[in-house]
């Protein structure tokens, strides 16, 4: 399929004139219209006025703001221009917002009325050069859309020449599949591709009446929505959020006839009692992607609309979409075929091999929608898409024999609705790896197994001079020498490989037995064939009846495999090792992202309902106000304190701000507001570099330490002390308890003691716990650390 080598706007709107009167978009919630003739109007009045504002090409704009029609013509307005849109979630925090200004560079920053002062704040922060606002009215230093578009019909600036395949158009950010949100460089060409390619498949005509509820600031509403939609000279009835009633409202006014949704959404659909006030009949296409959905889930969401829900696959680094369901053959489980012009393959994630049809693997992805790279970081680009321009997903599905794929589950979490967030690439390759090393393992121990019940052991007896006096079957078997040329012949001539060194390692096997009775160990052994072999061996002294010496009986078994499999099984133990610290970090993940949502979902959320309560109560005459009225308040501080604090003890943000020392002293201050033992701090850790994971596990070590000494120790006092060399980190955490014994202490019932143990290990550490009656309990953990850590630290 022929990809067009033309800017995204030019694209877009190449056949946007013969639909100049109709309505591009429509806003849900006011019925405010906007005409394709609006559209490019407006569009090319921001790109006038951007320019005349001094915007090269190049240059980042950040957009914040919720789903409303002039989203579309700043966005194509600053891509006209030669500008890069980079779009904000309007539920960011200030210091969210922050990060992702300064990270892009953005010189702009366009808010919705109702975000301005949050972005206010921001713009200050990070350096914003202008402000501007989509309201009516300028504040907080902002210049309004309309203004700026006045400048543009001052003077003339001729718009950049874009180089499509080079020049890039928006800049989403995502995780990909770990770490902090990353810029992903999407280029005119990317974009120009997907909606291409999308439109191959899903054909769709200019009557359709599109649901524009997924945000536009996501890659999905932008491109799969907007763009798709505006290209096909469709009308799109925007809403700022979802929810049940007003989908259902917005639909039946306007005839929606598609819907590109999330998995949420579909589950909201399928059961929710409103849908059932409502004539959703316009409804012909349905469509779901950004997460896995259940296919019982999507089948009683069909069963309830009569609509087949199809499924699209894809992530903000393909721009979005690799993967559609097409809308003649509208199967519910899988994700799709692959896109025109996409190639995926199916990959064994220890092997790194393609895996055969129905067997699961990590999803490649290859094509002309997968973007340039994540902005100012080469390593995390060249992690995520590899030198043959393999886009690694991450994710984990299979493909049947007609080519569909089917996604198991997801590297990043399952989008939630609030923000279409992704989380870390680590969740998913530890479960991988964890699956992996058991099926491993189990193989392994059952072949050792098989091996040795299989030996035939070989006993074979000598008198002091090393002669053979007895061989058995076992030995014949073993050594291919019968026991009638065996009897008699010296036992080095006969099954050790070298003469001289078999002569020395022969006296020292059996000197020791002599010695102390019995030697065992592993030793090399020849056949007859002459081929070597290990053989794990034991070796015993005979006597007489009067206890004269009388010779020396030893016992083979043939260890060979076992031998050559010994750097495997060492191997195996340290893959163990490395899944055990890849789940342990998996699990910091995991709990950062639920103290993350927590903060940001409910706690948003209760200190809105607050806001809410306060002001109805304020507008509630004097005398129906009651004490009940200000306890509900009350309440609700509570409860945001709490939130707070469940969220600090699920990932406390001084550890990622502040560093180890800080973090420790802060759960030392949460251990004494709790409990009465006096905790003494001794810390010396200033000069020691951030280290996220090894700073997240001396940190819940400690956090351990001390929830013991609480629960059990009957300690009146207690004290941290750390400490860094130029070698090692030294935690120590000791009490005056009454201490436990030894036999607790290796107990496999001391799940505390034994996670402080695997969290030490998992860094390369040693964890040390002296503990008795009347000692109280020391737990001491040491870390090496690496000099060059301190230098940085110390520059």
């Amino acid at each position: 399929m022929s990809i067009p080598d033309v800017s995204l706007t030019t694209f877009v709107f190449g056949s946007a004139d013969r639909w100049r009167t109709k309505p591009a978009l429509i806003d849900g919630l006011s019925g405010a219209i906007v005409s394709y003739g609006d559209l490019m109007l407006t569009a090319a009045q921001v790109c006038s006025g951007f320019l005349v504002s001094g915007l090269r090409k190049g240059d980042v704009c950040a957009v914040f703001s919720p789903n409303r029609p002039e989203f579309a013509s700043v966005f194509y307005g600053v891509i006209k221009a030669g500008g890069v849109i980079t779009s904000l979630n309007p539920l960011y925090s200030v210091a969210e917002l922050t990060h992702q200004l300064r990270d892009s560079g953005a010189r702009y920053l366009v808010c919705a009325p109702e975000l301005l002062s949050k972005g206010a704040t921001a713009a200050a922060r990070a350096g914003i050069e202008e402000l501007f606002t989509l309201g009516d009215a300028e504040a907080d230093g902002a210049t309004t859309l309309a203004t700026l578009m006045v400048r543009g019909m001052d003077r003339v600036v001729d718009p950049p020449t874009i180089d499509p395949r080079t020049d890039l158009a928006a800049l989403p950010y995502s995780s990909g599949t770990t770490g902090l949100p990353k810029g992903v460089m999407l280029t005119h060409r990317n974009l120009v591709a997907s909606v291409t390619q999308w439109d191959a498949v899903e054909r769709m005509s200019s009557d359709e009446v599109l649901l524009a509820a997924l945000p536009f600031y996501h890659i999905y509403g932008m491109v799969c929505v907007m763009t798709v939609g505006l290209h096909a000279g469709t009308t799109l009835i925007t809403l700022p959020h979802f929810d049940a009633r007003t989908f259902c409202h917005v639909t039946e006014k306007y005839r929606i006839t598609t819907a590109y949704l999330v998995p949420p959404m579909i589950r909201t659909l399928a059961k929710h009692p409103v849908i059932d006030e409502f004539d959703l009949s316009s409804l012909e296409h349905l469509v779901s992607s950004a997460a896995p959905l259940p296919e019982s889930m999507a089948q009683l969401c069909t069963q309830r609309l009569g609509r087949p829900v199809r499924q699209a696959y894809g992530m903000t680094e393909a721009s979005p979409s690799t993967h559609l369901t097409p809308r003649g053959n509208p199967r519910a489980a899988p994700v799709g075929l692959a896109l025109p012009n996409t190639e995926f393959r199916i990959v064994d994630v220890d092997q790194q091999h393609d895996v055969d049809v129905d067997e699961i693997g990590e999803v490649w992805i290859r094509g002309p929608q997968v973007m340039r790279g994540y902005l100012n970081n080469p390593e995390a680009t060249g992690t995520m898409i590899d030198e043959d321009g393999w886009l690694h997903t991450g994710d984990i599905g299979y493909a049947d024999r007609n080519s569909y794929l089917f996604v198991v589950d997801r590297a990043k979490d399952l989008t939630k609705f609030r923000s279409l967030q992704y989380a870390d690439r680590e969740l998913l390759l530890a479960m991988v790896e964890d699956i992996t090393a058991r099926r491993d393992a189990a193989r392994r121990v059952t072949f050792q197994t098989l091996l040795l019940d299989s030996v035939r052991e070989s006993v074979i007896a000598t008198d002091l001079d090393h002669h053979i006096s007895f061989w058995n079957k076992g030995a014949e078997a073993l050594f291919g020498w019968s026991g009638e040329e065996a009897l008699g012949q010296p036992l080095e001539a006969l099954i050790i490989p070298d003469a001289v060194s078999a002569h020395e390692e022969l006296s020292k096997e059996l000197s020791t037995a002599d010695r102390v009775g019995k030697w065992q160990g592993q030793a090399l052994r020849r056949r007859r064939d002459g081929s070597e072999l290990w053989t794990d061996l034991v070796v015993s002294r005979m006597a007489h009846a009067d206890d004269r010496p009388a010779g020396f009986i030893a016992i083979h078994r043939d260890v060979t495999d076992l031998h050559a499999n010994q750097e495997m099984i060492r191997d195996s133990r340290e893959r163990m090792r490395n899944l055990a610290s890849s789940l342990l970090i998996a699990r910091e993940q995991e709990r950062a992202a639920i103290a993350r949502d927590l903060h940001d979902d409910v706690g948003q959320t209760l200190t809105r309902l607050r806001i809410d309560l306060c002001w109805l109560t304020e507008r509630v005459p004097k005398r129906l106000r009651t004490r009940r009225s200000k306890e509900i308040v009350d309440l609700v501080d509570s409860l945001v304190l709490r939130v707070q604090n469940i969220s600090a003890e699920l990932r406390p943000p001084v550890l990622d701000d502040f560093g180890l020392e800080a973090a420790i002293e802060w759960q030392v201050r949460q251990f004494s507001t709790w409990n009465t033992c006096l905790c003494d701090l001794d810390l010396e850790l200033s000069r020691l570099h951030v280290h996220r994971n090894r700073d997240t596990a001396v940190f819940r070590i400690v956090q351990e330490a001390l929830t013991n000494v609480a629960r059990h120790s009957q300690a009146r006092r207690v004290v941290v002390r750390g400490r860094v060399t130029s070698t090692e980190l030294d935690v120590q955490i000791k009490d005056d308890g009454v201490g436990f014994p030894e036999a607790k202490r290796q107990s496999a019932q001391s799940l505390g003691l034994i996670s402080m143990r695997e969290r030490a290990e998992s860094i390369g550490g040693q964890l040390e716990v002296a503990s008795g009656a009347g000692i109280g309990t020391t737990v001491r953990v040491r870390v090496p650390v690496d000099p060059s850590d301190l230098e940085r630290a110390r520059r």
